[in-house]
């Protein structure tokens, strides 16, 4: 009986560094990871290292979620929403996985942001990705907001000196009625 690794002149248990790449990639076409890596009876890691030296499409691409979990037999679908570990949504589109905060301000701008540039949640609930909930910011005022608590003395005097600038800006512009009011 031939078995499947014989077809593909891949020895079973055979070092991933012998394998070749015709014969590999027929393979990681048709087989999710899993698969292979029972056929093949080696690890998740040695296929993903053949993946790279070969220069195959990545296992980002080819639809495998955060420990080895996948949606199917290709990519999961555009919007596709999953939570991180720190609290932030990632959503999949067209260049893979994305934090969706970013996603949404880069859409608004119509450009990518800065590597200066970062988004802050207003609220202080990272899932919480409502357009008028983000804001860009540069790194002094974003670690200014995040963290530097709320009810501490010195972002309630940061918070007082902003509200007596914009009141001193506001005085200083002339009325558009022309009169005192």
């Amino acid at each position: 009986m031939t078995t499947l690794y014989n077809r593909h002149k891949i020895p079973k248990n055979s070092h991933p560094s012998l394998w070749r790449k015709e014969e590999f990639s027929q393979l990681w076409l048709k087989y999710s990871i899993e698969e292979l890596t029972k056929m093949l009876h080696v690890s998740h890691k040695a296929v993903e290292k053949a993946v790279k030296r070969f220069g195959l499409t990545g296992l980002k691409d080819r639809g495998f979620k955060h420990e080895g979990r996948r949606w199917g037999p290709g990519p999961p679908p555009l919007g596709e929403k999953r939570l991180t570990k720190d609290g932030y949504v990632l959503i999949f589109t067209i260049d893979g996985w994305q934090l969706e905060h970013r996603h949404i301000i880069e859409s608004k701008l119509g450009r990518s942001l800065l590597p200066s540039e970062f988004v802050h949640h207003i609220n202080g609930i990272k899932s919480d990705n409502r357009l008028e909930n983000l804001q860009v910011l540069n790194r002094t005022d974003h670690l200014i907001r995040t963290r530097v608590c709320r009810d501490c003395e010195l972002r309630k005097e940061i918070r007082l000196l902003r509200f007596q600038i914009r009141e001193l800006r506001r005085q200083s512009q002339p009325s558009l009625f022309g009169g005192d009011e």
